[in-house]
This record gives structure tokens, C-alpha cells and sequence, in this order.
């Protein structure tokens, strides 16, 4: 499955459109989250998940993301592997991650996904030039 995501008003051929696998975007989205949440509502945040058409509207908005964005990947140069699961509790209220170390030691528990640099770079320049996006 793939993720879309179209300019409303581009400015050149960079905010037209900005496409990657679901998982990519989920790192991206993660990202959104953590960096930018203060900038869209929580039905906008929660809508970019799926491809229905939700996100920024405005310039303004999306050039202040790629500042956060930038901002971060000055200090996590090469691109992050991030761990973006929430860990649930066990029925012992410990959590999954815990229970799973102390069942095998070797179990990856979380779902890591890795994003690298060329790709925040590409994901940068959209949004410099986008005029605005929605996730399909």
C-alpha cells in the first residue's frame, strides 16, 4: 500500500505531489506528530493516516513544518530508526515490551521503521513548495 500526498497550491514541480509506501509515511506521520502537533488539530493529525484527503491547507503552515523538521534532522543526521509503537500493558501491568525481553531476549517488540536523510530532504522541499497537502 502506498500514500500520496498531493499539493493544493503548488509553487513548483517539487510541491506537486510527495509519494512513499505506507510505511514510509508512518515515520513521516510520526514525525508530524511529535514535531508539529501544536500546528494541526487532532481530526487533521488523525485523518493523515489514511488516504481520505486531510492536512494543512495553508503555505504557512507547511513552511514552519519544514523548519521543524530541518531543525531535527540537525541534530539526528543520516535519518532516525524510530520505534513509534505504544506499548501496551500485560495483564501483570507490565508492558508487552518487557514481557516479551524477559520471554525471549532476541524478540523485537515495537514496529521500527527507518527513515532516511534523502527522503526528510525530499519531504522538505514539498512542503517549502506545496502551498498546503492532503494525504490520499
Amino acid at each position: 500500500m502506498s500514500m500520496n500526498v498531493c499539493g493544493r497550491n503548488p509553487t513548483s514541480r517539487f510541491g506537486k505531489s510527495f509519494g512513499l509506501s505506507f510505511e514510509g509515511w508512518s515515520g513521516i506521520h510520526w514525525l508530524i506528530v511529535n514535531l508539529c502537533s501544536d500546528l494541526l488539530d487532532e481530526a487533521t493529525l488523525r485523518g493523515m493516516t489514511f488516504n481520505d484527503g486531510h492536512g494543512p491547507l495553508d503555505q504557512e503552515t507547511c513552511t514552519e513544518m519544514a523548519g521543524r523538521f530541518e531543525r531535527w534532522m540537525d541534530e539526528n543526521p543520516g535519518g532516525q530508526e524510530l520505534d513509534f509503537s505504544k506499548p501496551r500493558p500485560t495483564e501483570a501491568g507490565e508492558s508487552v515490551r518487557e514481557a516479551s525481553a524477559e520471554a525471549d531476549p532476541d524478540a523485537v517488540a515495537g514496529t521500527p521503521c527507518r527513515i532516511e536523510e534523502e527522503c526528510l530532504e525530499d519531504w522538505i522541499d514539498f512542503l517549502r513548495h506545496c502551498g498546503g497537502f492532503e494525504v490520499w
